[in-house]
């Protein structure tokens, strides 16, 4: 099992995500772009706020704790197992990966495993989109947190893209905030004003879109 998960500190998060689903419903319409119509994974699930409202011809789920199962809708599959053993799934099956909050928590050994089994399990010019805290942004608060154990920075994370042959289009840093309690996240249409707007008070987690590019030089040289 994965070692974040507790069931006890899942459900105290929860109380503090008030309007998550709804932030994750303009978040998805956003994101939609760059999630063609096949096949989409979404690992560490958490209360499946992005791929339950994600549209997409097969949508995953992974999740390491049986709680996944409460909050996954019927289309999804879910699939309870750690992040970073990716085994069960083909080489170039999915279209779209998205990992939200769940690289933090994770040893470097197990961030490096996950990250090259993204990379494997994503096809050619497929879609990886992260949603991660931002230590520059957080600050000391960055461990507020007690569960995380790696930090990374907009130019952190982009370093480790980028060494993983993923060409990154589009940076967003401070894009949301660590909690969903504020009244603004419970109308789509401030939401959406607020993603819109270049002052956005509390956001400290940053979005990065990346395409996972072809793998060798050898092969663009071919190419």
């Amino acid at each position: 099992m994965h070692p974040s998960y507790h069931p006890s500190y899942y459900r105290l998060k929860y109380n503090r995500q008030k309007y998550r689903d709804k932030v994750f419903q303009v978040l998805a319409t956003y994101l939609q772009k760059f999630t063609p119509n096949g096949k989409v994974l979404e690992i560490g699930g958490g209360f499946c706020s992005f791929i339950n409202a994600i549209s997409s011809q097969e949508k995953s789920v992974v999740e390491s704790g049986e709680h996944i199962k409460e909050y996954a809708n019927g289309d999804v599959k879910v699939f309870v197992q750690q992040y970073n053993k990716l085994d069960n799934f083909k080489t170039n099956y999915f279209d779209a990966i998205f990992v939200s909050n769940a690289f933090e928590y994770l040893e470097k050994i197990q961030f490096e495993e996950m990250v090259a089994e993204i990379k494997r399990v994503l096809k050619a010019d497929g879609t990886f989109i992260a949603v991660l805290p931002d230590q520059k942004a957080l600050g000391d608060a960055y461990f507020d947190d007690y569960r995380r154990n790696l930090v990374f920075t907009s130019a952190s994370f982009i370093d480790v893209l980028q060494s993983n042959d993923f060409y990154v289009v589009l940076n967003k840093p401070k894009l949301l905030p660590e909690e969903f309690t504020s009244f603004i996240f419970s109308s789509a249409f401030l939401t959406k004003l607020y993603f819109a707007s270049p002052i956005r008070p509390f956001s400290r987690n940053m979005l990065i879109v990346a395409i996972n590019k072809k793998s060798t030089i050898q092969e663009y040289l071919e190419s």
